[in-house]
């Protein structure tokens, strides 16, 4: 049955996660329970997903009053936000703590990282912005989202230049490492700069930079890369097992194609080798790095509730990665071959 002309509003409370919503034609607006985060203990999972909603609800309010629109946030930027907003409220309220751990691109909480939540990332859109927020919340957001947008386009996708945020990343790798988990910066540092170094070079066709200085660059990015996953502080926080052997095989055919050809000053380069390289460079963030992201969220993992599954299905997952990277090697080795790189 349809019926024309009519608009419906529902008002549902919820008194578990004390949601109000009001829907007005097309517009749903989620007013959230308000929670003194300073004071709150989370006792049950349903007290953490309420402080999970006031945090978003206060980062919302700090973009509205600094006029932020809603489409130059993404999940990358909101779970920095959230992990650093927390990470400032525990000086002094060390109750509040919301899943989390070291994943790909660094610190991300739990339900973004896993479902982009609510349902959708951009449900997040719905919150209605809180009109105070705590001083914990605005450092944190004066500080980090300005930095991201320096190294972001205006929706919010990574700029050219900084392919994968690399400026912002870096600032994250550099100086937001708590000091618990510094032996974790050495690889997030090293597979960040290599990382983007080999974009630039299977992108940029014309390479102005003195290609000597670049081929050094490389030579050392590459260097320190698998210096950090040899690591015994590294390795025995996050026991890579056999990931570690499999990737200083692969980083073994990186020499050839992007510091000996790329870099070349006597050659031409062919346009199925560059192509070749950027499949390797997307590989290298796609494929190889995806095993590390899961060691480390095991071995970083905050939670008050049910981590032991948790961390058992990651340690499946970076298995089950380790040997998709695995069996692409022989294929990678004989294309080398047949261009004459190995």
């Amino acid at each position: 049955m349809i019926i024309s002309k009519v608009y419906i509003c529902y008002w549902l409370k919820d008194i578990i996660l004390g949601l109000v919503v009001v829907c007005d034609r097309m517009t749903i607006e989620i007013n959230t329970q308000i929670t003194d985060l300073s004071s709150f203990k989370i006792k049950i999972p349903e007290d953490e997903q309420r402080v999970t909603n006031e945090l978003v609800s206060q980062i919302l309010g700090w973009m509205k009053k600094n006029h932020k629109p809603f489409f130059r946030v993404n999940t990358l930027i909101m779970n920095k936000l959230v992990y650093f907003s927390m990470k400032e409220i525990q000086k002094i309220n060390d109750s509040i703590l919301i899943t989390n751990g070291w994943y790909k691109y660094g610190p991300c909480y739990e339900e973004l990282r896993e479902r982009e939540a609510p349902d959708r990332f951009s449900d997040y859109s719905n919150f209605a912005p809180r009109s105070n927020y705590m001083e914990e919340v605005e450092r944190v957001c004066s500080s980090e989202f300005i930095k991201f947008e320096e190294s972001s386009n205006t929706d919010a996708s990574a700029s050219g230049e900084n392919r994968y945020y690399y400026n912002y990343l870096k600032h994250v790798y550099s100086e937001m490492v708590p000091e618990e988990l510094r032996w974790l910066q050495p690889f997030y540092q090293s597979k960040h700069d290599l990382e983007h170094l080999m974009y630039v070079l299977a992108v940029d066709p014309n390479i102005s930079d003195d290609k000597a200085e670049l081929q050094q660059k490389f030579s050392d990015s590459l260097f320190k890369f698998e210096s950090a996953i040899c690591d015994t502080d590294y390795d025995s926080h996050v026991k890579l097992g056999k990931i570690q052997d499999v990737t200083l095989r692969f980083s073994a055919l990186l020499e050839p194609i992007f510091n000996d050809y790329l870099l070349s000053t006597t050659q031409q380069v062919n346009p199925k080798i560059r192509l070749f390289a950027g499949e390797f460079a997307r590989f290298f963030d796609d494929a190889l790095l995806m095993p590390f992201a899961y060691k480390n969220l095991i071995s970083t993992f905050e939670s008050q509730f049910g981590t032991k599954d948790k961390k058992k299905h990651f340690d499946k997952a970076a298995d089950n990665l380790t040997g998709t990277v695995n069996r692409r090697l022989p294929e990678f080795i004989l294309t080398l071959k047949r261009f004459g790189l190995m």
